[in-house]
């Protein structure tokens, strides 16, 4: 289509009738006429052309094959065959609201921003678990900044609700392809995840216009294998190995460790009065520092033993773990930090 301003990349693997949903979302939005949806078969296997090409006369959809596996590859395929202004990425779990696109486009237009992301709720199959506090948030990528659209150089969109101006993800080189979601035999094996905060961190570093927009929301739905123990402590490291593998140089090892033993503490506390969420919180969050602590050993090719380098640290947790024993027996355990993953 010779008018599209936009192309709405939806990248899928092996998710046929959850791309459906979404393209059926998709091909309804005001302003439809005005994109080309481009699905990006990575590596499938399934009816996920068949279900790509039933939407074809109702909207410009295209279909393209990617066979290296990777999340960052698919969309770095979007981006090579992208030949409109502006790019947009969808999850295929994702149902875009309507009005979606228009709030996209308007967006850019009122701003003047390089990159746009909006909001992301997730649904369930089912009701919302009891447990799910705020703090989790960041591990089902949920944002919600309000209904507002401005411009902000600290915000970092999530890549399931995106968009660029296809010159400026052209000049950064598209998304780094060592970090990004992977899928193999139907596993998840992702080491790190971020691809899209790398880019957006560099392209605030180099003075680009970051832009929230609240009109442009999603419904994201939320994969049960991510609500079991495994699969939050899984998500938790994934999580902590991206943030040193976005800025290695901003973490210091000394001070994660103290997070983990604290948290590690904490969560053994709040155990102990039966305040299970909490505890799941403060579990998590060790598991995150691990990761992390781990990651900052790999990334500088440091090699002296634990307990050599963080023997300080734990002297110095001795005095809050004997406060912390003594608030727990009277019946105050610590509450769970905010903003903690």
């Amino acid at each position: 289509m010779s008018g599209a301003k936009i192309t709405v990349a939806v990248c899928t693997h092996n998710r046929a009738d959850l791309l459906n949903d979404c393209l059926a979302a998709l091909v309804e939005q005001e302003m439809a006429d005005e994109a080309v949806i481009l699905v990006v078969a990575n590596c499938c296997s399934d009816h996920t052309q068949a279900v790509a090409e039933s939407f074809q006369k109702r909207a410009d959809v295209r279909v393209v094959s990617e066979p290296t596996p990777g999340l960052s590859h698919a969309r770095n395929r979007a981006l090579r065959d992208a030949s409109t202004e502006f790019i947009a990425y969808l999850d295929d779990d994702a149902i875009p609201e309507q009005g979606w696109l228009r709030a996209i486009l308007d967006a850019f237009a009122e701003t003047g921003a390089d990159v746009v992301g909006g909001r992301i709720v997730p649904y369930w199959r089912g009701e919302r678990p009891w447990w799910l506090r705020p703090q989790l948030n960041p591990l089902f990528s949920e944002i919600d900044l309000g209904p507002d659209t401005f411009l902000s150089n600290g915000f970092r969109p999530a890549g399931g609700n995106m968009a660029f101006r296809l010159s400026v993800l052209r000049s950064l080189g598209g998304f780094d392809a060592r970090l990004g979601m992977v899928s193999a035999g139907g596993c998840d094996t992702t080491v790190y995840l971020g691809e899209e905060t790398r880019l957006v961190h560099e392209l605030a570093r180099e003075g680009g216009r970051i832009a929230y927009c609240g009109r442009a929301a999603v419904r994201h739905l939320t994969d049960p294998r991510r609500c079991t123990l495994s699969g939050l402590r899984r998500r938790s490291q994934q999580l902590g190995r991206t943030l040193v593998a976005v800025q290695p140089t901003a973490f210091d090892p000394d001070e994660l460790t103290r997070e983990y033993l604290w948290s590690k503490a904490c969560a053994a506390g709040c155990l102990l009065r039966f305040h299970l969420a909490d505890a799941l919180i403060f579990h998590l969050v060790a598991a995150s520092r691990l990761a992390m602590v781990r990651e900052v050993y790999a990334t500088t090719r440091q090699t002296r033993s634990v307990v050599a380098r963080y023997g300080s640290a734990v002297r110095e947790l001795g005095r809050g773990l004997a406060g912390l024993a003594f608030r727990t027996i009277a019946g105050r355990p610590p509450a769970p930090p905010s903003g903690c993953l």
